[in-house]
C-alpha cells in the first residue's frame, strides 16, 4: 500500500519522540507498517532518544530496578554456602558431566573448510585445542620448516583447496601482489605477467648464488 507524504512527515515528526506503538495507533497503521516506512525513508531517532523512559533505556550509573543490582565489592549473599540438596537435583540435567565431550567437539588434525572475507575457500587443520592452522601452511612447515614474515605460501594451480606439497610454493608478499594483480590483466596478457614474474624470480635467485 502506498501511503501519502503527508502520512509520511507527520511519521516523520512524531518518530523522535514517540513509539512506534504510539504512532501506529494515533495514524490507525500497524507497527510493522511504521518501522516499515521509518526504514524506507530513513527516518531514525535522535541520540537523545535513549534517555527518554519511553525507550526503556536508563542513564549510566542508573538502574531500571535500584537495589536489585550487586555493588562494586559487594560480597554475594550465598557466598561460602553448599546449594540445597532439591535445588542441585532440579538443575542436576543442565550441568555437563566430567568427562563430558560437546557435540561439534573435533578432534587433533581434524581437516575444516572455511571461507575468507573474500569467499575464498581455504582447508584448516586442528593442530593443538581450539587452535587451527591453515593446512597449506602446515603441510609446508612440517616438510620446509618454519615460513619467513616476509613470505608466503600459494598454490601453484590457484586452486586454494588442491593443498598437495607439489602445488604450493614460497614467495614473498611483494611478488604475491605481482601474481594476483596479473587476474586484473586482459586474458591474452596474463601468460606474459606470469612468464615476467618467473623470469624476476630466476634472477633474484641467480643472483644469490653468486653472493654465497
Amino acid at each position: 500500500m502506498k501511503y501519502s507524504q503527508s502520512t509520511i512527515e507527520l511519521i516523520r515528526s512524531m518518530y523522535c519522540d514517540h513509539t512506534a506503538k504510539e504512532i501506529a495507533e494515533s495514524i490507525g497503521i500497524s507497527i510493522t507498517t511504521v518501522y516499515n516506512l521509518v526504514y524506507k525513508h530513513g527516518i531514525k531517532k535522535p541520540k537523545e532518544w535513549i534517555f527518554n523512559p519511553k525507550s526503556g533505556g536508563f542513564k549510566k550509573g542508573e538502574r531500571n530496578s535500584p537495589g536489585t543490582e550487586f555493588k562494586k565489592g559487594q560480597t554475594p549473599h550465598n557466598k561460602g554456602k553448599k546449594v540445597q540438596p532439591h535445588v542441585y537435583k532440579s538443575l542436576a540435567r543442565t550441568f555437563f558431566p566430567p568427562g563430558h565431550v560437546p557435540f561439534n567437539h573435533k578432534p587433533m588434525y581434524s581437516i575444516s573448510i572455511r571461507a575468507d572475507s573474500g569467499g575464498i575457500p581455504y582447508k584448516f587443520i586442528k593442530i593443538r585445542p581450539q587452535y587451527w592452522e591453515l593446512l597449506h601452511r602446515y603441510l609446508w612447515m612440517e616438510a620446509h620448516g618454519p615460513i619467513p614474515k616476509n613470505m608466503v605460501v600459494i598454490f601453484k594451480d590457484g586452486n586454494s583447496l588442491n593443498c598437495q606439497l607439489s602445488n604450493l610454493d614460497m614467495i614473498t608478499r611483494q611478488e604475491n601482489m605481482l601474481r594476483n594483480s596479473s587476474n586484473n590483466v586482459p586474458e591474452h596478457l596474463k601468460e606474459v605477467v606470469k612468464l615476467n614474474n618467473k623470469l624476476t624470480k630466476k634472477i633474484k635467485e641467480h643472483g644469490k648464488k653468486q653472493t654465497k
